[in-house]
């Protein structure tokens, strides 16, 4: 199965929000970086079999222009809300073991602990970055392939490409 993991564009800051946490949206930045993220695995020729999202707000419109672009489902998951545990991973595996490629669009520090327990690579995953791992099954180590921060997203989303 590969694996995309995204942790949400950028949002309001929370101590400028008055309400709760999990009402915060994204900035103005923050829809242009999920836009940039759609098309960048769009560009790459990324054909995931389904989206699912943190049931925050801004997880869901990091999540919204993926799936649209990328033509896929789109669903909640509460699990990937923040305090997500490694250890809830496998539950969510057996779930959608069909699909040979799957988006979670969440938070930090869930998805950076995400990484470590699957790979054993320690990283810190940027807003809107990234993550694509390789797994085989979940009795064996994963395999990190790579992490796009903001900026190679931009790169890659904005290339023209020409035959």
């Amino acid at each position: 199965m590969q694996l995309y993991l995204i942790r949400h564009a950028t949002a309001t800051d929370g101590a400028d929000h008055d309400g709760l946490d999990a009402d915060r949206r994204l900035t103005d930045e923050g829809h242009t970086e999920a836009s940039l993220a759609a098309r960048a695995m769009q560009q790459m020729a990324i054909e995931p079999h389904l989206v699912l999202t943190s049931p925050y707000a801004r997880a869901r419109e990091t999540a919204w222009p993926i799936a649209t672009l990328l033509d896929v489902p789109l669903l909640e998951e509460p699990r990937l809300a923040p305090g997500f545990e490694p250890t809830a991973f496998p539950a969510l595996w057996e779930r959608h073991s069909e699909c040979s490629s799957l988006v979670l669009v969440g938070h930090e520090p869930d998805l950076s602990t995400l990484v470590e327990y699957l790979t054993g690579a320690h990283v810190t995953m940027p807003k809107g970055g990234i993550a694509r791992i390789e797994a085989g099954t979940l009795r064996s180590r994963c395999e990190l392939r790579w992490l796009l921060r903001p900026k190679q997203i931009r790169l890659i989303a904005t290339a023209r490409v020409t035959a």
